[in-house]
Order: structure tokens, then C-alpha cells, then sequence
């Protein structure tokens, strides 16, 4: 797979987040998730507080990089670069996502 430049990235960020928009207009009780990792910097994100419940629907995608998911404390995944994982179906308290990477890595996506 070859590596997006900067700009394309951008560009399809910009688009997705567009996109996301539209679909959650009018929609209460979404959350947008846009964060960064490292080797020995997780994210968390405790969704029963920020939401005040579980989230049912959603997505993150891995911008620039592999990145490591983990939801409700269970078991862990990795989620390579450029891949979005589809949260709907699941009932999610709470997403931890890191990386073994020593250079940052980003990640976004929303819940609902």
C-alpha cells in the first residue's frame, strides 16, 4: 500500500469528516474522536462519561499509521494504516487505543 501524501490525507480527512457531518445532522449525542499516539503516550476515552453512555455506532480509522484498539477492557487489535473499524453493533463504555510506534501516529473517528 502506498504511503497518501500529506495533502491527500488531508483531503480525504476532510472528507470523511464532512461526510459525518451529514449523516449525524440533527443527531443528539455524538461524540467526535481526533487524537494521537505513541509508544508510552496512550488515548482513552471513557464514553459513559463524555456521552453519558455507551456508544452504539461510530467509527475510527487509523490516519498514519498502525494503531492498537481495545474496547471495554477486552481484547486488543490492531488497526493498520488507512483501516476504519466499523463500531456499529457493539455497545462500547469505554476505547483505549495505542501504538508501538515511536513516531506519532493519528487517529479520528465518532461515536454515538
Amino acid at each position: 500500500m502506498a504511503v497518501p501524501s500529506t495533502a491527500e490525507l488531508l483531503q480525504s480527512i476532510l472528507e470523511e469528516l464532512q461526510a459525518i457531518r451529514e449523516e449525524v445532522r440533527g443527531e443528539e449525542g455524538y461524540l467526535p474522536i481526533v487524537g494521537t499516539v505513541a509508544a508510552g503516550t496512550p488515548y482513552f476515552l471513557d464514553l459513559t462519561v463524555e456521552l453519558g453512555r455507551n456508544a452504539k455506532r461510530g467509527f475510527i480509522r487509523a490516519v498514519d499509521g498502525d494503531i492498537i484498539l481495545k474496547f471495554n477492557n477486552l481484547r486488543e487489535f490492531t488497526l493498520e494504516l488507512g483501516d476504519t473499524y466499523d463500531l456499529s453493533g457493539h455497545s462500547i463504555s469505554r476505547i483505549d487505543v495505542r501504538t508501538i510506534s515511536t513516531i506519532n501516529v493519528n487517529f479520528f473517528g465518532v461515536v454515538m
